[in-house]
């Protein structure tokens, strides 16, 4: 089965573990550790692991301007240890490396076989430039040298002068009387706007003196009205309605001059021929006879409870409006009539 494996780095790495080794005089190397782990987070003790380090420039996809490879021992932690910069060289020169033109990102890659086929890999960048390689340059400085700041010189302060610098140390602290005074406000306040409208100068008198509304609206004319009803409704119409009085109208409806409306209005069933009182419809008690269902029952007369049809035989009271059962009702027993 293949195995995977990972490779931990120290969170201290950016600070402690790529550290300088600086001395008197500081060598061209940094310390690197890491922790090797399978697949299953078990530490890979005691093996020798293949690494390849590799200084890229820029980004973590930028040019590799130096490349070297080592091949550590683990320890019984999985702890390697190695140098960076004491490694075997296959691209370029350590020590030739410009910290100033960052930055930069190491690129590291293992096997943990111990070979050169390398499965592991990451990418971290230098958050601080190596200070002791790159003061290392201060070494070569000598005699006068001109510093130029390429941002500094878009600004205009990138043009500020001794000269510059003079005048302003040896400014007044207070006018001595001899200063030029800027005369080009207009300081008559006599034409000054009061706030007041009516105060404006050149302002017009009618709105027909606008260059703009030739033609401006004196009157108007609404087609879509004038072309309704409501058009000649008139003063006198309203003041007509406003005084008129309901009292005077009389009201004659010969299809109701035959009933006495101050009594109002009795009506019985036999006077309504033009419907048929043929279902009768109870919840039964238990044992429940003597029922009166509101009409005379026939011999084609159906009999139900709760949805079942009762035969002939258990019931009776044909000729009569009175039902009687020959068999035992129960309590919420539903009972339906149809004549």
């Amino acid at each position: 089965m293949k195995k995977r494996y990972f490779i931990f780095i120290f969170p201290t790495l950016l600070f402690i573990l790529f550290q300088l080794r600086v001395t008197a005089q500081a060598p061209a190397k940094m310390s690197y550790q890491a922790v090797i782990r399978d697949e299953n987070n078990n530490l890979v003790v005691n093996s020798e692991i293949g690494i390849q380090i590799s200084i890229l420039q820029a980004s973590e996809t930028g040019a590799v301007i130096y490349r070297e490879t080592h091949q550590p021992v683990s320890n019984e932690n999985g702890l390697v240890t190695l140098e960076i910069g004491n490694g075997i060289n296959t691209i370029g020169h350590f020590e030739s490396i410009d910290w100033a033109i960052g930055p930069f990102f190491l690129h590291t890659e293992a096997d943990p076989t111990g070979g050169f086929s390398y499965t592991i890999s990451g990418t971290s960048q230098f958050l601080s430039v190596p200070f002791a390689f790159h003061a290392k340059t201060a070494e070569n400085i000598s005699g006068a040298n001109t510093i130029i700041d390429s941002i500094l010189s878009n600004y205009l302060t990138g043009n500020i002068t001794a000269a510059d610098t003079s005048k302003w140390n040896n400014k007044m602290d207070s006018l001595t009387g001899n200063e030029s005074v800027f005369q080009g406000w207009d300081k008559n306040s006599i034409d000054d706007f009061s706030g007041n409208y009516n105060d404006l100068k050149g302002k017009p008198t009618q709105i027909s003196q606008f260059t703009n509304d030739a033609g401006y609206l004196n009157t108007e004319s609404d087609p879509v009205f004038n072309g309704s009803v409501a058009a000649g409704i008139t003063q006198a119409d309203t003041s007509a309605w406003n005084a008129a009085s309901i009292g005077s109208f009389a009201e004659t409806d010969p299809a109701f001059t035959a009933w006495n409306k101050s009594s109002g209005i009795s009506i019985v069933k036999s006077q309504v021929t033009d419907l048929s009182f043929d279902v009768f419809e109870k919840e039964l008690t238990d044992n429940e006879n003597n029922i009166d269902v509101g009409f005379n029952l026939v011999s084609t007369s159906e009999i139900f409870i709760n949805g079942t049809a009762l035969p002939s035989g258990e019931w009776s009271g044909i000729g009569s409006q009175i039902l009687n059962f020959s068999i035992q009702t129960k309590l919420y027993d539903k009972l339906k009539v149809k004549k």
